[in-house]
């Protein structure tokens, strides 16, 4: 199986890497070795996917005749924090990383995010390469350089845009992600087929019983649209200043679920619920309608994912927590909202009082 994709950054200076579709992590340490040559890797995962992957990456290296390490850490959201990110940074350390040393970050959303964050500021900056074992990784977190870790004030307030040199896509390991996970990332595809790609959205609505029995042929088709759309989107606005932003829906409301309920609620189920959420604002709004929110709100109920605000989390809270979001300015909070399904609107800017009204016309 060979696919590529390649993110061309517009910027100055102009930065390319690309996206590799990889059979096994013997593969990708070949890659690595010959296009991200360094003296030494360091590999950092949780100690979940270290468990399952690690060791076999490592040996890779190994065979390769490269020096390597492996660096773990507790799984769990709660451990995207700076305090372990300065922890992985003193071990990095005291087993000599210098500037030409690579970091490989191996695991899912958590993971990529730190170990990009601990490669954008250590030794001002070193080169990082991304291997995600995550759905909600391969479709979305690991492509486009926002690196960080959470803040008690807020999810991923703390952080960086900082590129990796590649991005190293391995299906096989979706095989041992547990199925919670799993339905995280189908989250981030429905987004993306909402806001961005009608296709992509008819065709996981068809292809519905596929995806859940992560059938390859349907999982390569998904993964890889993710990807280029998201590279798409990137190469035009790496930081954020316009496009790109349409990727937060279902984000600003999903994300203060996830600081409401302390992370108790997966990345993926809070953005379903807020996805759901964000849409009946659009249909408020008058830029989506009521067949086109009951079709959406269909799709996500089917993958098992949930549509409303779980229990004990009140609406006004919620919203509260909304304006402690990086998206919020000037009193209110800029929105990415579907205009019809397939395609969206950025910066639509609304104040507390509005969204309270809008969600409950």
């Amino acid at each position: 199986m060979a696919r590529q994709i390649k993110v061309t950054l517009r910027g100055q200076p102009k930065k390319e890497y690309s996206i590799r579709f990889s059979g096994s992590l013997r593969d990708s340490a070949g890659v690595i070795t010959r296009t991200v040559n360094s003296p030494r890797y360091f590999i950092i995962a949780d100690r979940t996917v270290g468990s399952l992957y690690g060791n076999e990456l490592l040996r890779s290296f190994k065979s390769h005749r490269k020096s390597a390490f492996l660096l773990t850490f507790p799984p769990g959201e709660q451990y995207k924090s700076r305090s372990t990110k300065g922890g992985l940074e003193d071990r990095i350390l005291s087993l000599g990383a210098d500037r030409e040393s690579v970091i490989v970050a191996l695991g899912g959303g958590v993971t990529g995010d730190l170990a990009g964050f601990v490669a954008a500021t250590l030794l001002r900056g070193i080169r990082y390469v991304q291997i995600p074992t995550s759905l909600v990784g391969q479709v979305d977190s690991s492509v486009g350089g926002k690196v960080g870790v959470d803040h008690p004030a807020g999810k991923n307030l703390v952080g960086a845009f900082y590129q990796p040199e590649a991005v190293f896509i391995i299906l096989r390991t979706l095989r041992t992600l547990p199925e919670i996970e799993f339905r995280n990332g189908i989250a981030e595809i429905i987004k993306y087929g909402a806001i961005c790609d009608k296709r992509l959205l008819a065709y996981v609505e068809r292809n519905m019983n596929l995806i859940q029995k992560r059938m390859s042929r349907a999982l390569l088709h998904v993964v890889s649209e993710c990807c280029r759309i998201k590279s798409q989107i990137v190469g035009q606005d790496e930081r954020d200043g316009s496009i790109r932003r349409l990727l937060n829906f279902g984000h600003t409301i999903g994300h203060a679920i996830e600081h409401a309920t302390h992370y108790k609620v997966g990345h993926g189920h809070a953005v379903a619920i807020g996805m759901s959420c964000e849409a009946r604002i659009a249909v408020s709004l008058g830029l989506l309608t009521r067949k086109e929110l009951g079709r959406l709100v269909m799709i996500i109920d089917k993958f098992g994912l949930p549509t409303r605000i779980p229990r004990g989390v009140g609406m006004a809270r919620l919203i509260k927590l909304t304006t402690t979001d990086k998206k919020s300015l000037g009193g209110s909070v800029r929105y990415a909202l579907p205009d019809g399904l397939g395609r969206g609107r950025v910066d639509i800017s609304l104040t507390e009082s509005e969204v309270l009204r809008l969600m409950t016309e």
